[in-house]
């Protein structure tokens, strides 16, 4: 069966981050010399963001007072929100919506980046839909995203076809029975249309 629904991770898939973002943080302290557990505070500080239990520019605050870091939230937020965006991936989306496929977005943010992400970056009417994990209240590899997903659209699981290049959230989505492909972070449009092919979804 040839899916109905497109589900699209973002990060790795439709965009990165631009320019070098460890760069960034290591300018957000006077001695960089623990950046590392620098920036591994900042994740798990945004960790329970991905779902929405707290609020991220709170979460953030604390680390750089912590850390008595002299940049402010609002400077240090620039991080999550400097996004390059494969146009050739974004236009075949849209490609994909024109020839019938509906296409959605199934990706793991905090609020603050899902709002600029659905606004500014546009995806609020490139997609059919967007699953941002703040919004849906489950984060991937958690099988309630997907569960959620599918219900919220109405699918049966072989409806869907997901991509990600994060390997277990690929594993958890064929677990609830959605056929998805492990994407390879980065790649590109064109083995990003041969993964389409290869499941029957042709462009145009």
């Amino acid at each position: 069966m040839t899916a109905e629904v497109v589900l699209f991770d973002a990060d790795g898939v439709i965009q990165r981050t631009a320019g070098n973002w460890r760069e960034r943080f290591a300018a957000m302290l006077d001695d960089a010399t623990d950046l590392d557990a620098f920036v591994a505070e900042i994740f798990a500080a945004e960790r329970p963001c991905l779902t929405g239990v707290v609020d991220f520019p709170a979460q953030l605050a604390e680390v750089l007072r912590r850390w008595r870091s002299r940049t402010t939230v609002e400077q240090a937020l620039l991080v999550w929100t400097n996004i390059e965006v494969d146009r050739d991936v974004v236009e075949l989306i849209s490609n994909l919506r024109r020839s019938g496929v509906k296409c959605c977005l199934a990706s793991n943010q905090q609020a603050h980046r899902a709002h600029y992400m659905s606004g500014p970056l546009g995806y609020g009417s490139l997609f059919d839909r967007e699953f941002y994990s703040c919004r849906v209240g489950h984060a991937k590899p958690d099988v309630a995203y997907f569960e959620h997903v599918l219900a919220d659209l109405g699918l049966a699981p072989t409806q869907a076809l997901f991509i990600d290049d994060v390997e277990p959230n690929v594993v958890s989505a064929r677990q609830v029975g959605i056929p998805s492909v492990h994407f390879k972070a980065n790649a590109g449009v064109d083995e990003l249309t041969g993964h389409l092919a290869a499941h029957g979804i042709r462009v145009g």
